[in-house]
């Protein structure tokens, strides 16, 4: 894989195992992707695909993550293979969630991840950050938790 330069786009895929983070890497243009077809994660390892005009970074699920890394580690972990690939900038991060009223402290442990990752980017990382839900239900869950973490 080349190098990244400025202008191109770095995508990165955020949240739960099952929600479509790996499929939607196929209509970025990524090739050779695992797509899982039951509840089990296909996605073990940070895998950085090329795509037209920059790179999709697909993630474990936080769900199947191992127990014995944190956020933190994680946060790393993607970043070192970002510079492994020569790519400097995230340019927008997609935060796959299932709707769900139970689902408050996940969404906020999530939004936490995501809000560490400004650690690393240029600008506030919630300007580009979108949130993809699965299903027909829209809950403000996700949003209200990445609200209550970036004040």
């Amino acid at each position: 894989m080349s190098g990244a330069s400025s202008l191109q786009r770095c995508i990165l895929a955020v949240g739960n195992t099952g929600n479509g983070k790996s499929f939607t890497a196929t209509i970025f243009g990524a090739q050779n992707v695992k797509i899982g077809h039951s509840s089990k994660s296909e996605t073990d390892t940070i895998t950085i695909y090329g795509i037209k005009g920059g790179f999709y970074i697909d993630t474990p699920g936080f769900d199947d993550s191992d127990e014995y890394k944190n956020d933190d580690e994680t946060v790393r972990s993607i970043f070192r293979k970002m510079m492994e690939a020569k790519i400097q900038d995230i340019t927008t991060i997609l935060w796959f969630v299932v709707p769900d009223a139970r689902a408050k402290g996940s969404y906020k442990r999530q939004a936490r991840f995501i809000e560490s990752l400004a650690k690393y980017y240029k600008g506030n990382v919630w300007d580009n950050t979108i949130i993809v839900t699965k299903g027909d239900k829209i809950e403000n869950g996700p949003r209200d938790a990445a609200n209550e973490i970036a004040l």
